[in-house]
């Protein structure tokens, strides 16, 4: 059986999280981080026993019973990178929704998700692995927070859930939870689940964006092989430049760096390690991202230009011209004779 694991780029803000309730991280992260664990490699996953025992410890440290819920609310988008993208640029949520649950596995393995239209309900359902409810408390407040906030990227900041089930019991008091969840939120339920009204699959997301779209479902693509044990460190390079060039960033050793959530000097050490040059991925992944949006035909040449950061528009064609023989204008033309609408 696979050790059941998630990806240790969640515990990115972690430490913050503890020094903002008035803990010392050091204080948990000396007992439960190991140095085989390696955390800061862009490769590595934490087993999930060990990230629910690490909330547990930042709940007693901080004093806080409710820390997973402050740890989801405060959790930034991009440090789960593509997964929290998909909400942001689908279509509508139902789409992103579904995306997800066929990626999740990406983010964390061995563990369920899943979502079912009961009438005039959506019911999305987490369950991490293990019997221990109590335990894996810290784990399910978190992950359903963090879910929420995901909602509110397609339906909007002000947007909150019909109701939310806790397999646990109430920790603390129920203020927290009326001041984060403002919904009806029941405990010692048979699942953990968030329920919504099913009208809100279909609200058209005004951010979506198709072409961001595709290529966030390629990186994904790269991912799921990733979880089949076939991990490759220059495919997780690749992944964090094209998550600059979807986040508006021109993506250097030092913006792909921190998306790995590792040092300028770690990432070099990967790179050497693997004989890549940085410069060679980084021109390959805009000009494959050039490719896929001019063949999609809905940017002009100078907004393509600008999307993947170029400084100028004879920049981006030179440069294109030389990798593909093309420029972008021919590339685009050709594409549309070969796949005529």
């Amino acid at each position: 059986m696979k050790l059941s694991t998630i990806r240790s780029s969640v515990l990115e803000g972690f430490t913050d999280c503890i020094v903002k309730l008035g803990g010392d991280p050091n204080n948990v992260l000396k007992r439960e981080i190991r140095d085989s664990d390696n955390v800061e490699e862009p490769l590595s996953t934490v087993p999930i026993g060990r990230f629910q025992k690490l909330l547990n410890e930042a709940a007693l440290e901080t004093a806080t019973p409710h820390f997973g819920l402050y740890y989801g609310a405060r959790y930034r988008r991009r440090n789960l990178g593509f997964m929290s993208y998909l909400f942001s640029y689908s279509d509508t949520l139902l789409g992103a929704i579904k995306r997800f649950e066929r990626n999740f596995a990406a983010l964390q393995t061995n563990s369920h998700y899943a979502f079912r239209i009961c009438g005039k309900s959506v019911v999305i359902e987490y369950a991490a692995p293990g019997g221990d409810v109590a335990f894996k408390a810290q784990d399910a407040e978190f992950s359903l927070m963090l879910h929420c906030r995901f909602l509110q990227f397609s339906l909007g900041g002000k947007w909150m859930p019909q109701r939310i089930d806790f397999q646990h019991e109430q920790l603390g008091g129920t203020s927290v939870y009326a001041q984060f969840l403002q919904c009806d939120t029941r405990f010692g339920q048979g699942m953990n689940q968030v329920v919504f009204a099913s009208k809100d699959l279909f609200v058209e997301n005004q951010n979506a964006d198709r072409n961001m779209l595709l290529l966030i479902e390629r990186a994904l693509e790269e991912a799921r092989r990733e979880t089949e044990g076939n991990i490759d460190p220059v495919h997780l390079v690749r992944r964090a430049i094209v998550d600059c060039i979807l986040s508006s960033r021109m993506p250097t050793l030092d913006t792909v760096a921190q998306v790995l959530g590792v040092s300028r000097d770690t990432l070099g050490q990967v790179l050497r390690r693997n004989e890549v040059n940085f410069r060679q991925l980084q021109n390959e992944e805009r000009i494959r991202s050039a490719k896929g949006l001019l063949r999609e035909g809905h940017k002009s040449i100078g907004e393509i230009s600008a999307y993947l950061q170029y400084s100028e528009i004879s920049a981006f064609s030179r440069n294109f011209k030389k990798v593909v023989g093309l420029s972008p204008n021919q590339y685009r033309q050709r594409s549309i004779q070969e796949n005529p609408a």
